[in-house]
């Protein structure tokens, strides 16, 4: 009957599936990516603080070797 009548009560829940699973296709894309940006965003303030850190021990180096 879904195929037949598209006003039927099974055409609607049929479209109504399609829809939650749009919805539910979406919420998992976005979450994704969510999680890959947070995850890029963790390691670039790592990265940072690395770097950061060296160039600290290189000026100090540098400076005990003027002093």
């Amino acid at each position: 009957e879904a195929y037949s009548d598209p006003n039927s009560e099974s055409a609607r829940y049929l479209d109504e599936i399609e829809d939650w699973r749009d919805n539910v296709n979406e919420y998992n894309t976005l979450k994704t990516q969510y999680q890959s940006a947070v995850m890029e965003e963790k390691y670039q303030s790592m990265e940072n603080d690395r770097i950061a850190e060296a160039q600290r021990q290189q000026e100090k180096h540098s400076w005990l070797l003027k002093g």
